[in-house]
């Protein structure tokens, strides 16, 4: 994907300030010459890997650089999905003539800190739920409902929340909450944004969102989207009352939003403020814990799971006006 972000990044860079970037996150095969630079990725879970090879001039600058594609690492011809960590579930052949071994320093490294992590993820939040709570990338969920409403409950302040359904990756299980199971729900690391906005602002990013995706989540409004002349409209309702498109509106929402992404705010970084000591999964553990401790046993049931906050014609996305 040519608008993939680190290949943005590559064009973004000045002529020769960088040599080469091996890239991640997006799970991604990539061996990619751009702006002049190397670009590699070796998809993903360390299933395989990346390779440049450099050539040096005598003042130490690179002259040339030779990019190789991906090389899947347990039998170096196909994408297993193996652990490739497990010496019983991969067995990687000679690389140029040269064994694959372990490295027991570094497989002792991991694994000390993969049980640190499996710490963390069985950790208690203290909330018990009778139900699950759905996920869904497409609409608006149980699962989306309960981050939105959490992180409005995070920041009373806030007039709303507002998120997106593909910021949420997994069902929550029923029974008792744990760490792990809210990091599969909420998996990534962005902090905390706020931003002061007008309520048509607001509406006019919500329009570009049921037209063309992803859907967003939202909390401590309503939405009525209707088609007017041809075009559609979003009806921003605060207690079922219509809120003038000039009222201004606190509104919390994460970096990743902030940033433009999803294209909901485009051209309106500026005007969000970074929390940058609250990632917003501690803002969720932290309404989370407060309702652990909350007199009433059922306080998390108080969570409309269930109905639309957006409104849109038909019930489906996305939204089309006829002319």
């Amino acid at each position: 994907r040519t608008q993939g972000e680190i290949f943005q990044v590559a064009r973004a860079l000045p002529p020769g300030l960088v040599d080469m970037i091996a890239a991640g996150h997006a799970h991604d095969g990539i061996a990619h010459r751009v702006n002049g630079i190397p670009v590699v990725e070796a998809y993903e879970r360390g299933r395989g890997f990346s390779r440049v090879d450099l050539a040096i001039g005598p003042d130490g600058r690179v002259t040339h650089a030779t990019i190789h594609q991906p090389r899947p690492l347990c039998d170096g011809v196909t994408w297993e999905d193996v652990r490739p960590w497990d010496p019983a579930a991969c067995a990687p052949p000679a690389y140029e003539g040269r064994p694959v071994m372990y490295d027991a320093r570094m497989e002792a490294a991991v694994r000390k800190d993969l049980r640190a992590a499996q710490r963390a993820r069985e950790e208690p939040l203290g909330v018990t739920t009778e139900r699950a709570y759905l996920h869904s990338t497409r609409d608006e969920s149980p699962a989306s409902h309960l981050v939105v409403d959490l992180l409005k409950a995070s920041y009373p302040d806030a007039d709303l929340a507002f998120y997106n359904a593909t910021g949420t990756r997994a069902s929550l299980p029923p029974g008792p909450i744990t760490y792990g199971a809210l990091y599969a729900l909420l998996p990534f690391d962005s902090v905390v944004a706020t931003a002061r906005l007008r309520a048509g602002a607001i509406g006019e990013a919500i329009v570009r969102a049921v037209t063309r995706g992803p859907i967003p989540i939202i909390s401590g409004v309503e939405v009525d989207v209707t088609c007017v002349a041809g075009a559609p409209h979003a009806a921003i309702l605060r207690n079922g009352r219509p809120v003038p498109d000039d009222t201004v509106l606190t509104m919390v929402t994460s970096e990743f939003i902030a940033a433009g992404g999803a294209g909901y705010f485009p051209d309106m970084e500026r005007q969000f403020t970074l929390r940058l000591d609250t990632p917003m999964r501690q803002s969720i553990v932290a309404a989370l814990r407060a309702i652990a401790k909350d007199p009433d046993p059922d306080a998390l049931t108080r969570v409309d799971r269930d109905s639309k906050r957006i409104r849109v014609p038909g019930n489906t996305y996305p939204v089309r006006c006829t002319p």
